[in-house]
């Protein structure tokens, strides 16, 4: 996970704890509530039940369901991809239920469990799913009752944005261009689902194309473009493994002549690198 999510998640844990005190304290010390659980001028006071509706997919891992579960805090933050919200169970300590809850349902969608520590009276669990998500929950019980706390990291607006969508494809500039780029856009596309070709150049030492696809790029990819390669007749001669991309060398006759300096660049979605940018360098 990039750098900027491990703060994100660090920031987002302290400030479930930090809730989860004030929650607490409002409970039990009467503080300027409607009467019905519900923090005057927050959401409102329903029973949630399904899924924590929020305007974005920030947060959907279901909530567990009780008599009395109400809702007094939510918090929600598209633009950053944030959520935090505040439940209160009257009752029985529901605090070990509610965290097998979650540890099944989590891993089970496809999340894993990243820490679990007992801080301030309440249990603090942190699960991550990919780079881009992460959630936080706190639940512990005081004076009759549970609270539970849900922090919801998800992409910002911003990096929800698909390179794709507003991307301006161009033409390939000559017939060598051309020949190579109907070998690498079969390939692309049927890798990625699509591919479109943002640059394409020309002179007498090399044909360079460069291309955004549909999706982000994840390590397997990269073996998957070599192998559709390697099926259409190019030869791989080398292979370099970096932390951000993969770059393989090629040779292949086209239009007559053989090609053995074909250079490809394969940026990875890691560190928070959106690009889903390919690249060929082809020297002559």
């Amino acid at each position: 996970m990039d750098k900027k999510k491990k703060n994100k998640k660090t920031a987002i844990i302290a400030a479930v704890i930090v809730l989860l005190g004030i929650g607490v304290w409002f409970l039990l010390s009467g503080g300027k509530g409607d009467g019905n659980g519900t923090i005057t001028g927050g959401s409102d006071s329903a029973t949630p039940s399904g899924e924590i509706q929020t305007k974005g997919e920030v947060c959907w891992l279901p909530l567990p369901s009780y008599p009395g579960m109400i809702k007094f805090m939510e918090q929600i933050d598209e633009k950053r991809g944030d959520v935090l919200a505040m439940y209160n169970i009257e009752g029985a300590d529901k605090t070990e239920e509610i965290k097998d809850f979650y540890k099944a349902r989590a891993l089970s969608d496809g999340w894993g469990i990243d820490s679990e520590m007992f801080v301030e009276s309440a249990w603090t669990l942190s699960f991550s799913k990919g780079t881009d998500y992460s959630l936080q929950i706190s639940v512990g019980c005081s004076n009759g009752s549970t609270q539970l706390s849900l922090a919801c990291s998800g992409p910002s607006s911003e990096e929800k944005e698909n390179p794709y969508d507003s991307a301006k494809e161009v033409k390939s500039s000559t017939d060598l261009n051309t020949a190579f780029h109907n070998d690498f856009q079969s390939v692309l596309d049927s890798v990625f689902g699509g591919a479109k070709l943002t640059s394409a150049s020309s002179d007498k030492y090399s044909e360079c194309l460069s291309y955004i696809v549909k999706r982000q790029i994840v390590e397997e990819d990269t073996q998957s473009v070599r192998d559709a390669l390697e099926e259409s007749g190019y030869k791989t001669t080398s292979t370099n493994a970096e932390f951000d991309k993969y770059r393989y060398d090629f040779s292949k006759e086209v239009l007559g002549e053989e090609y053995d300096d074909i250079n490809l660049t394969i940026w990875l979605a890691e560190e928070g690198n959106r690009q889903q940018k390919i690249s060929i360098d082809i020297y002559k």
